[in-house]
């Protein structure tokens, strides 16, 4: 049972975008790398059925890093 349903929420739909761009200066920061470093950044909206926003993720990774996405249901 995937956690969304077991909390009840409506989930429809995730949109992920993903960047490649100079990496925030706070997450450089949190990683102990140089400011400005290259980098992804990944963004993934869950949707509910009828459009709205149920949560956002965001996350970071050097661009040396592999970034895999398991898309299921």
């Amino acid at each position: 049972m995937r956690v969304a349903d077991w909390l009840g929420w409506d989930v429809d739909r995730t949109e992920s975008v993903i960047t490649a761009e100079p990496m925030a200066e706070t997450v450089c920061t949190a990683l102990s790398i140089l400011t400005g470093a290259p980098g992804f950044r990944i963004v993934g909206i869950t949707r509910s059925s009828q459009g709205g926003t149920v949560f956002v993720t965001i996350a970071s990774a050097q661009l040396h890093h592999r970034v895999t996405l398991n898309i299921i249901g």
